[in-house]
């Protein structure tokens, strides 16, 4: 009897822990901390999922982020020892005070699903600190006009006098002016066509080059170089690039552009360690990089360009 009871407890146990193994979801922010106006904030996601399903997508955040927040990039991590999956996301704050980080979404299918769901994480408290010092600035005091009764007024009488003649005269050289502008023939504005989207940003990486950037600041020069070729993507291809990182826009870079997809790793790659790991290159390979970000401009330009054949004239032919 006691052996049939001990049998019944243990399978009721498992029956009542199993559901919970199966249906066990959970996603885990952490990191945070103290930090200044703009630094980087590191919040890494640890996904915990019912056994059998599948990832459906990457984390984002799960409401629109506010204009004082801004997600630098979203990197997956190798798993952890107990198999659950684990992300890396990079968020800047340019707000001070005690702030939360934004709530991220990773969505999912479980096994045998059609429709994906989605686990949320909780928010990490961070306390952004302003980089400027909080003192207040002592400012003189303003002493009182003079009264313009007796000796000083009479002497202050010649100052208005002086004054009321300088604006005098500066009145009537505007006048003056104003009639020679109005008589003169209005200049002819001569109308530039505007440039194409690769002429436009080859150009802007020329600018880049000719300039002291690489010597002033290294990591808005290469900022800028990858905003020229982001910007080109939307314009030229369609392809939304500017807000999304370099893994979402390998992923979404067009079918005539993929051959392209490893020299775009390379370039926007170096740009990621300059621009997130405070990596400073020399001028040397800065200038080394521009010429690798235009070469990838040129490719995404020669991929795209459609061939053009042209017909043989039967009328040339039979003049020949």
């Amino acid at each position: 009897m006691r052996r049939q009871l001990a049998c019944a407890c243990a399978a009721a146990l498992v029956l009542s822990v199993a559901p919970a193994r199966l249906c066990a979801q959970r996603l885990e922010a952490s990191g945070g901390g103290t930090v200044t106006v703009g630094d980087t904030v590191t919040i890494v996601l640890r996904a915990t999922l019912p056994e059998g399903a599948s990832v459906a997508g990457d984390p984002h955040p799960r409401d629109s982020l506010p204009n004082s927040v801004r997600l630098l990039s979203m990197d997956t991590m190798p798993r952890a020892a107990d198999g659950s999956r684990r992300y890396r996301a990079r968020v800047a704050f340019f707000q001070t005070g005690s702030l939360t980080t934004p709530a991220f979404a990773l969505p999912y299918r479980r096994a045998g699903a059609e429709v994906p769901d989605s686990v949320v994480s909780g928010a990490v408290l961070v306390t952004v600190a302003a980089t400027l010092p909080d003192t207040a600035i002592a400012m003189r005091d303003i002493r009182p006009l003079a009264s313009l009764g007796g000796a000083e007024g009479a002497s202050s009488h010649w100052w208005l006098v002086g004054i009321a003649a300088l604006l005098a005269a500066a009145g009537a050289i505007i006048a003056l002016r104003a009639r020679r502008r109005v008589h003169a023939a209005p200049p002819v504005a001569v109308a530039e066509p505007p440039l194409g989207a690769y002429e436009a940003a080859r150009r802007r990486l020329e600018a880049l080059g000719a300039s002291d950037l690489a010597a002033r600041d290294v990591g808005r020069l290469y900022d800028e170089a990858t905003d020229t070729l982001r910007r080109y993507l939307e314009a030229a291809h369609d392809t939304p690039a500017v807000h999304r990182t370099t893994p979402e826009l390998l992923r979404a870079l067009p079918a005539d552009l993929a051959d392209s997809r490893a020299h775009a790793a390379t370039v926007l790659g170096e740009a990621d360690l300059v621009k997130f790991a405070r990596l400073r290159p020399d001028a040397a390979a800065a200038r080394a990089f521009l010429d690798q970000a235009a070469a990838l401009l040129g490719h995404w330009r020669r991929d795209a360009a459609p061939t053009v054949v042209v017909a043989a004239d039967p009328a040339a032919d039979a003049i020949r």
